[in-house]
């Protein structure tokens, strides 16, 4: 028997579900997006956790009508996206879900004194954000103390679901130090929960889980579950890394002065390091990773997202023309790479670009051509992929500033990183450095299926053969490298104006 690893991804973008062997092979997968709910709080979206879990039983189920081999998996393991977490009470019942794209307590967030939020950005790594559970307790506490008084603790998004695999209730749960640190209550250096912010915040009534290394194993899936699901009662389930980190280790990167590019609805980039750096200006975040190593990360904010959006606001119009008009990701890709040549003198500010997180702004979205040759509608297509690209460069500039060395290796993976001129546009900007793709984008799903078993020889030859170099192209090298430090030189000035008129 061929042992299977059967790997749970609650993403910003939807639940992906795959089964993996043991030549980390994804033999079968199943994606479907998730809604968020959204109230009449400015900001603020919700997970349905019943519609959620109901959803992951009838995918798993799913699986194994396809393919019919659950009874050889012997490991579940589970990874989510970051800052989403759950708030539950004291018998353990739901009282209230959020992704991480939840902004109820932005105010809150903003109105901290900035000596609070420079201690807090020093102990977590993470400046103060609307984003993070920590803020939305507070949030509660001010703005509906009735829901507040009932939480007993959180859980993040990959322990609830590990949780409620074990069939657990009202007893001690596990969070692994990489999504904890999105928490906004967690030490960074120390990888524990932090007693200062935690009695600063005032929130030392909470339970708190117990930290663990990634990859632990925290028990056998739940009896019930083994029966419905039809996978063995002795499969164990593994608590994985937060999805960022697992995309990195499944790029098979492991080494200090690595940077994983993780292309996908946001495009965190991150340097792997081998002590917590932490940005003495505040613009970049400090992750734990492995066993003594940090990543520091810089992001180009919410790509992948606005790329749906530009699509699917284009072929509602196109529908509206013609019903029968329909752009599939391959037409679209190839309308973009045709477009491409034609750019001429197109700059966007379309959603990428360089991370600054104490900032507390983004810069407005436009676009902007003078020459005539331009079409209208195709720049802003190739005028995002560009945008992109130019948002990844200035990124790894910056973690190369701060960490005061220079990448050994990138490496591009992500599901949105398929975009054939994307693929072009970056080798040639990134010249200086090789730029490598992962062959399998999903290193996500990979990275979780291998945490804990990172050291194995087998393991890392099978993840570092898996990458292919990807060609410069010198035809087009003058031509973006030019147009690149226009975009950044207009990009600073546009923030930097922005800022100006905030203090005026």
């Amino acid at each position: 028997m061929n042992p299977l690893t059967l790997t749970i991804d609650i993403s910003t973008g939807g639940i992906h579900v795959c089964l993996i062997n043991e030549s980390l092979e994804i033999i079968f997968e199943n994606y479907r997006e998730l809604e968020y709910s959204r109230s009449e709080v400015p900001g603020a979206k919700e997970i349905d956790t019943e519609e959620l879990w109901e959803t992951l039983i009838e995918m798993i189920r799913r699986t194994h009508s396809e393919v019919g081999i659950l009874n050889e998996v012997s490991k579940i393991s589970v990874t989510s996206q970051r800052e989403g977490c759950v708030f539950l009470d004291n018998n353990d019942r739901v009282l209230l879900a959020c992704p991480n794209i939840d902004s109820r307590a932005s105010e809150i967030a903003r109105s901290l004194p900035l000596d609070t939020k420079k201690e807090i950005y020093n102990i977590t790594g993470h400046w103060p954000d609307c984003y993070f559970p920590a803020m939305r307790l507070l949030w509660f506490r001010q703005e509906v103390p009735s829901l507040f008084e009932k939480i007993s603790r959180f859980m993040m998004l990959n322990e609830w679901v590990v949780y409620k695999l074990l069939g657990k209730s009202s007893s001690e749960s596990v969070c692994e130090k990489t999504n904890a640190a999105e928490s906004m209550l967690f030490d960074v250096r120390e990888n524990a929960w932090s007693d200062r912010l935690i009695d600063m915040l005032d929130l030392s009534h909470l339970q708190f889980s117990r930290i663990v290394e990634p990859g632990t194993i925290s028990g056998s899936i739940d009896s019930t579950l083994s029966s419905i699901l039809r996978i063995p009662g002795n499969a164990e389930i593994k608590i994985a890394m937060a999805d960022t980190q697992s995309a990195v280790l499944g790029s098979g990167s492991s080494e200090p002065g690595d940077i994983v590019i993780i292309n996908g609805s946001t495009t965190p980039i991150q340097m792997i390091m081998d002590y917590p750096l932490v940005d003495r200006m505040h613009r970049t975040w400090t992750c734990p990773y492995l066993d003594n190593l940090w990543t520091l990360e810089s992001n180009c904010r919410k790509t992948g997202l606005m790329y749906r959006r530009i699509r699917n606001d284009l072929q509602q119009f196109m529908s509206q023309i013609d019903e029968s008009l329909f752009l599939g990701s391959n037409k679209l890709d190839k309308i973009i790479a045709m477009a491409a040549r034609d750019s001429h003198d197109t700059l966007a500010f379309l959603g990428p670009g360089i991370f600054d997180v104490s900032s507390g702004k983004n810069h407005p979205y436009s676009i902007s051509f003078s020459d005539d040759r331009v079409n209208i509608f195709s720049s802003v297509l190739v005028g995002y992929i560009e945008n992109l690209s130019f948002a990844v460069r200035a990124n790894i500039e910056q973690l190369e500033e701060i960490s005061e060395r220079r990448a050994k290796r990138i490496i591009l993976t992500g599901g949105a990183s398929r975009n054939s001129l994307l693929r072009s546009i970056l080798p040639t900007l990134l010249k200086e450095s090789s730029l490598f793709v992962t062959e399998n984008l999903d290193t996500t799903s990979i990275g979780a299926s291998v945490i804990g078993r990172e050291r194995e020889t087998k393991i890392k030859e099978i993840l570092l053969s898996s990458v292919r170099k990807l060609p410069v192209s010198e035809n087009d090298s003058d031509f973006y490298e030019k147009k690149y430090h226009i975009w950044k030189d207009w990009y600073s000035n546009t923030i930097s104006r922005t800022r100006m008129e905030e203090w005026q």
